[in-house]
């Protein structure tokens, strides 16, 4: 059976504390399973570790943590 994942692309802050992530700066996405799909949360290491004292006030579907990269810039 195929299953079809329509996922936000990668943010560029950090979805609990706003502020933007550095290049370089290790961060988590967070997948949460809802009624319309999926959605997806960015969170800087910070607000990683803040949420993970309170781990059963949220179950994500699925998790990783990555590198941030910032985009290339546009081609002339």
């Amino acid at each position: 059976m195929q299953t079809d994942w329509t996922i936000q692309s990668r943010s560029g802050q950090c979805a609990a504390t706003g502020r933007e992530f550095a290049d370089g700066e290790f961060f988590y996405t967070l997948l949460f399973h809802e009624r319309d799909g999926f959605r997806r949360e960015d969170l800087c290491e910070e607000a990683w570790k803040n949420r993970q004292a309170d781990a059963a006030a949220w179950e994500p579907y699925s998790f990783w943590r990555a590198k941030f990269e910032p985009n290339p810039p546009p081609a002339p």
